[in-house]
């Protein structure tokens, strides 16, 4: 028997997910007690059974341990596997030194995971300088990609659309989704000085020509306040959407991107009042066909 656990605010992904795969879902209580210790108990009946968590890891601090401590629970009360299901993984930036006395954050992370959970799910994970999860998880690892989803919302949200990738990493990815929504998109050069400085290059926009930004991650939203204005100030008729997979903004970040576009969609990765990209239906069929007995 295979069941699904959802961690507090994953429950809609979770939710999603069973449906997908006709699974029932598991109960957790989880609290914390005044001094912010986590208090977790597994209230289902777990002996036996192949086990999915649902956690997203943005804000992944105060997420590990009541996460950890879930598995933990869930193991000593008889379930045989666990699979983590993080839509968004954490800690996948920080994968090389940069300067001297710096952590590997990435790398230390996957290990501590690897310790304690037997796979590991996730959707457009942040690869850079690693090609794979399998370069720093010692679990089976799998990542699905977002394209597919993204392509069918924009057929279904707009009738001629530019695609834009805010940098040059993004071509291979926006290509993709450009060849399956059918539209054309434009590459910009982008230059990062900080966490909120970039330099970039002018977008290449026909006159009265709608935009939309594309982005693996939305976080301060510099680089698409930046990109907004260019086009704007190029034409003032240019309607400028953006679609992320990962909305990891806070609320201030949110209000202060959506004043310099039309409209902002993410996939659901990330529970937020943008997300428009149901991505379960895409990450379903993996798990079916890699752990699910």
């Amino acid at each position: 028997m295979t069941m699904i656990f959802a961690l507090p605010g994953n429950e809609p992904f979770a939710q999603s997910l069973a449906d997908e795969l006709r699974l029932p879902t598991g109960s957790i209580e989880s609290r914390s007690f005044p001094d912010h210790e986590s208090y977790i108990r597994v209230e289902s009946n777990v002996k036996d059974s192949d086990i999915i968590i649902v956690c997203s890891q943005h804000h992944p601090n105060e997420k590990l341990l009541p996460l950890l401590f879930t598995i933990n629970a869930l193991k000593e009360q008889g379930a045989k596997r666990v699979a983590l299901v993080a839509p968004y993984l954490a800690y996948m930036r920080q994968d090389k030194i940069f300067k001297r006395g710096e952590s590997i954050t990435s790398k230390f992370y996957a290990s501590l995971l690897s310790e304690h959970i037997d796979f590991l799910f996730t959707i457009d994970p942040h690869l850079h300088r690693f090609h794979s999860l399998s370069e720093i998880y010692s679990v089976p690892a799998y990542t699905v990609a977002s394209a597919p989803a993204m392509a069918e919302y924009i057929k279904k949200t707009f009738e001629k659309i530019l695609l834009i990738g805010t940098e040059s990493e993004s071509r291979q990815w926006v290509e993709e989704i450009a060849d399956l929504a059918g539209c054309r998109y434009d590459i910009l050069q982008k230059i990062r000085f900080g966490d909120e400085e970039v330099q970039i290059s002018p977008p290449h926009i026909d006159d009265n020509e709608e935009v939309l930004l594309v982005d693996d991650i939305i976080s301060s939203g510099a680089t698409m306040i930046k990109v907004a204005s260019l086009i704007r100030a190029a034409s003032k008729n240019t309607r400028v959407h953006a679609l992320a997979v990962h909305a990891v903004f806070d609320r201030a970040s949110f209000e202060k991107v959506m004043t310099g576009l039309d409209s902002i969609a993410t996939c659901n990765t990330i529970i937020h009042e943008t997300n428009q990209v149901d991505l379960a239906p895409l990450l379903g069929p993996v798990i079916k066909e890699n752990f699910i007995v």
